[in-house]
């Protein structure tokens, strides 16, 4: 066997097993369960064959089908999710609509962008715009991932002072055993009036609760963040804009794009920007206690 065929072939060996190691099976309830999910994909793949009405459309990539595929998460299994081309999940596709929306990020000036863990969707429209210069970094080389600049901790990033003028960071704090010091390096990295999009799923208790090791049933997550996660923000030197964006779209969008309806946390620095919480959390949060999302 040549080398390009053997590199190729060990490629798609890591990605099998990496594939295979995200069904946590410990129990029985998550062997039905994984049967179950495997049994809605081809299901859904039958469907979009047989049928493609089109009723639901990613707006990081433009697909459109009769429905989005589900998505596994260890003990349960969430339907009408990822999209089948760009690989967006709800959370992906609010943030990326949000971007470009809220944001216009790029327009009508250049813009300097680190996105940390970047989810493939949103790398793809951030490097497809032409005022973006963009830097992705993640610690691991995971072979299903999206591609990144650099392997590098988010507690201690190799940049200077003052380099970007915005962050994204979706979902990765409740993974990161130091989050303050993550925090920390997000605020020095960050330029005066820049600003950052750090999404973490906030449970509906009033306190944060810190488990001491990675929990494999909620996808290794270190922590379970409550209503407390703002004051972390604060503590940390940003301004905390808890955006209602999500509360605002029309149902039909909601709809037809699958998003959640959660706040939008923007931290800001800056002599204009002192610390502290603008707006305020809803009455009642997507994340329950229980349900574990990456």
């Amino acid at each position: 066997m040549s080398t390009g065929r053997w590199r190729g072939l060990r490629q798609k060996i890591r990605r099998a097993r990496k594939v295979l190691s995200y069904f946590r099976l410990q129990t029985p309830r998550d062997v039905r369960i994984v049967a179950q999910f495997l049994w809605l994909t081809l299901w859904e793949m039958a469907k979009l064959r047989l049928r493609n009405r089109r009723t639901v459309t990613c707006p990081c990539c433009g697909w459109s089908g009769n429905v989005f595929f589900p998505v596994y998460w260890v003990e349960q299994i969430e339907r009408n999710s990822r999209c089948p081309r760009c690989y967006a999940e709800q959370r992906h596709r609010l943030v990326w609509r949000y971007l470009r929306e809220r944001w216009g990020l790029g327009e009508p000036r250049p813009a300097r962008v680190l996105h940390i863990s970047p989810e493939r969707s949103i790398q793809a429209g951030l490097k497809a715009s032409p005022a973006v210069h963009y830097v992705a970094v993640d610690l691991t080389a995971d072979p299903l991932a999206a591609a990144t600049d650099a392997r590098m901790d988010v507690t201690a990033l190799a940049f200077a002072d003052q380099v970007f003028d915005a962050i994204i960071c979706n979902h990765v704090l409740e993974h990161i055993p130091d989050d303050r010091l993550a925090m920390a390096e997000l605020r020095r990295v960050l330029k005066d009036g820049g600003y950052a999009i750090v999404m973490v799923p906030i449970m509906d208790i009033p306190q944060t609760v810190e488990y001491g090791r990675a929990d494999p049933r909620e996808w290794d997550h270190v922590r379970r963040y409550g209503r407390d996660y703002l004051l972390r923000l604060v503590e940390a030197g940003f301004q905390v804009i808890v955006d209602a964006y999500a509360y605002e779209l029309p149902d039909a969008v909601v709809a037809r794009e699958a998003l959640y309806r959660e706040p939008i946390f923007v931290v800001r620095k800056g002599p204009q920007y002192p610390p502290g919480v603008v707006g305020a959390l809803p009455d009642r949060l997507p994340w329950q206690p229980g349900k574990a999302h990456a």
